[in-house]
């Protein structure tokens, strides 16, 4: 067995394991396999180790959760493997920019804004002329991270309000569209579907 299978089976065996005190949190406490400050090993490592982009979406609705629930640390290291999975397995995906506007809120947590008006001004630079949902979530949620700051308060409204006006070029459950997950369907061979 390849040291990268090895190394394979230990990430997934940590990842999923549900043993005692795994209730406390979605991660392990010290997840040993996937440190966050090695970039180019955990990239190269993801992208072998998971090899379908439907696999991205489940691990970001853990991450969501994770920073909902103020578990900040499992947050950024759900929501890390999302954006390298994105950036190997399904780079046009503009779910990336979600994650992207998330990880920026978790930066502001810590009191890096430098960082997360750098991760902001990335977002909307490159969705400038893209009508998607994923622009009015990343405005909406830059806009409530500035009006928290005295100092960025007015800015923060103009965001928000922004946010209100391209909303309503959308669909009511436009926002929930971005965190389903619907597999493609091909017609049932009936005459042959007991034969397997």
């Amino acid at each position: 067995m390849s040291a990268s299978l090895i190394k394979t089976k230990l990430f997934f065996d940590e990842f999923f394991d549900i043993s005692e005190n795994r209730e406390q949190f979605l991660l392990p406490e010290n997840l040993k396999t996937y440190d966050l400050k090695n970039n180019d090993a955990n990239e190269k490592f993801l992208g072998s180790s998971f090899v379908m982009s439907p696999s991205i979406l489940p691990i970001q609705n853990m991450g969501e959760i994770a920073f909902v629930t103020k578990k900040y640390k499992d947050a950024f290291t759900l929501l890390d493997l999302c954006l390298k999975l994105y950036k190997t397995h399904d780079f046009q995906n503009l779910l990336k920019f979600k994650v992207l506007t998330l990880l920026g809120s978790l930066l502001e947590t810590q009191g890096d804004l430098t960082s997360t008006h750098k991760i902001h001004e990335t977002i909307f630079k490159q969705l400038e002329n893209v009508p998607c949902y994923e622009k009015v979530f990343a405005t909406r949620n830059y806009g409530y991270l500035l009006a928290k700051h005295d100092e960025t308060r007015l800015e923060g409204q103009d965001l928000i309000k922004k946010s209100d006006e391209l909303q309503q070029a959308f669909p009511y459950w436009a926002e929930r569209k971005m965190g389903l997950f619907v597999p493609v369907m091909q017609p049932v061979d009936e005459a042959n579907f007991l034969k397997h």
